[in-house]
């Protein structure tokens, strides 16, 4: 049989095609697929195994960083593309190029990785970037791949391990895997097997029931808990949200915004706290917190969370993206966001190079804030608490020192609503649901127009208000006295896996001292 011009021609492009293409291209769309709330959870491990899979047909004349940059720019453009979406342009090309250039970073650490040890190498490398990623002063912890568990019957994992933890964990299983296949299975062909052997694993994962139901009384987190207090009384808590648009709450002098939540606070005069969500005061000046009454604000004997921004008493400092506390008798107190988000909030680096300046993106009526430094508990009727502002809910061990302080529940308060993308505010949700799991509390979240409600210490949600819509939604928030493995190891176990996925790069580099420059690697069945 004769081939056609078209057949022959897609069979000139496929032989000049690199062989390292398809892997790390279906590996990046596998792994962009997992990031929640996708419809292929899971697909990280496939994922993963194509990219290493893919690495393995390098030829000496290519770069090693080719591989690894298209799969993690597919990846995280599958993942975080509404960071494009910003309803602020110059945000979003900002955005974007920050994107671009965590991929960059994630690439150079893999293929100095590879290049030093291989797969296992490479892994190291990725792992270590993540884990720069979360605990370094530029801190994005929303690219971990321990993220990737949410909604699925492993998002047990967290809690014993961590969220970097389940990341290492995930990491650990595909380079070993990985090895265990090339040394049994080294014919090209079998990777599509591999694939469609993974991806129905992790649809047959998808489809597995969620850990336990979602019962009415006070949820005990499904692993390794031991109680470690005593039982803490229930709370109600009114959970505000404005419903207003982006334009409408940039405006961050306008009194209207008060007065609308403090109009839906009043619809709840049985809740002995509120919360309101991020940057919800007027700007102000920090001496004048001290002032501050419950009065005409929330419900008379009610307690009040709200988000402001705090001009420091030298006008020429920065403002805070603040917590403020005003309890129903004595008085008020505030604490400021402690981690930043980089480029939103604040330029990497402009402190000592000042021309990075030009950087600042002006969201919000404020071109950029300090960073806080403490994170104080507070109490109502004898319930303590803690708040975290935005994306702090995503950083597990801003979570964990809380809970570790005492609080026996967290409030987040949030905006959400600066992306027309539904996506911003349903991976942050995701993302802090498993948080909440993993140092077993529940979470109060606040939003203006994004997600509002409750989520328990299983990461279950309790409730919520429809995205966009102002309300207010009265929860019964139940603290928890209990302990989860994450909670005692910390960061240990991610540490741990790291250093062990270390001394196996160091023996492959042993064995193999020709890593030092990438070599050819050909298949026995090429």
């Amino acid at each position: 049989m004769t081939k056609t011009g078209s057949q022959v021609s897609l069979s000139l492009v496929a032989s000049q095609m690199p062989s390292w293409l398809l892997p790390a291209v279906a590996g990046g769309v596998l792994m962009g697929l997992s990031a929640p709330p996708a419809a292929l959870p899971i697909t990280i491990v496939p994922g993963l195994l194509l990219l290493l899979r893919s690495m393995r047909r390098i030829q000496s004349h290519q770069n090693p960083a080719l591989p690894v940059f298209v799969s993690i720019g597919l990846s995280w453009g599958l993942a975080y593309a509404w960071v494009g979406t910003h309803v602020m342009p110059h945000v979003a090309w900002t955005s974007v190029l920050v994107l671009v250039a965590l991929v960059s970073v994630m690439a150079a650490s893999a293929t100095a990785g590879y290049r030093t040890a291989g797969t296992v190498g490479m892994t190291v490398g990725l792992l270590a970037a993540e884990m720069v990623l979360t605990y370094g002063p530029v801190a994005f912890p929303w690219v971990s791949p321990g993220f990737t568990v949410s909604g699925t019957i492993l998002d047990v994992l967290p809690m014993w391990s961590g969220i970097t933890g389940t990341s290492a964990l995930l990491l650990a299983f595909a380079v070993g895997m990985e090895a265990i296949l090339y040394t049994r299975m080294p014919a090209r062909t079998l990777d599509a097997t591999l694939v469609t052997v993974m991806v129905f694993f992790a649809l047959g994962v998808s489809f597995l029931p969620e850990r336990g139901s979602e019962p009415q009384r006070s949820i005990q987190p499904a692993g390794p808990t031991t109680t470690t207090h005593a039982t803490l009384p229930h709370l109600r808590v009114a959970l505000i949200q404005p419903g207003m648009t982006p334009w409408e709450w940039a405006d961050i002098h306008d009194a209207a915004r008060t007065t609308q939540l403090s109009r839906l606070s009043m619809d709840a005069d049985e809740a002995p706290l509120h919360v309101w969500p991020e940057t919800a005061l007027p700007q102000r000046m920090a001496e004048s917190i001290p002032l501050l009454s419950h009065h005409f604000l929330v419900p008379p004997g009610a307690a009040l969370v709200t988000g402001a921004i705090i001009q420091p008493k030298e006008r020429t400092d920065r403002p805070y993206n603040a917590s403020v506390f005003i309890p129903a008798e004595g008085a008020p107190s505030w604490n400021a966001k402690r981690k930043l988000v980089p480029f939103a909030e604040y330029v990497p680096g402009e402190y000592h190079f000042p021309f990075l300046g030009f950087l600042r993106v002006r969201a919000g009526g404020v071109s950029g804030y300090a960073s806080g430094q403490e994170r104080p508990q507070y109490d109502v009727d004898g319930v303590p608490f803690a708040t975290l502002i935005c994306f702090e809910s995503v950083f597990a061990r801003e979570a964990r020192s809380a809970v570790r302080s005492g609080a026996g529940f967290l409030v987040v308060q949030t905006q959400d609503g600066w992306w027309t993308s539904d996506r911003a505010w349903m991976q942050h949700q995701a993302l802090s649901s498993l948080v909440a799991s993993a140092v077993g509390r529940p979470m109060a979240v606040a939003s203006v127009s994004g997600w509002t409600g409750l989520i328990g210490s299983d990461g279950h949600t309790r409730g919520d208000i429809a995205p966009g819509v102002p309300g207010t939604l009265v929860v019964e928030v139940h603290p928890e006295t209990a302990s989860t493995g994450y909670f005692h190891a910390g960061e240990w176990p991610a540490v741990g896996i790291f250093l062990l996925l270390s001394t196996c790069a160091l023996v492959s580099r042993y064995r193999d001292p020709t890593f030092r420059t990438v070599r050819t690697r050909v298949h026995q069945s090429s």
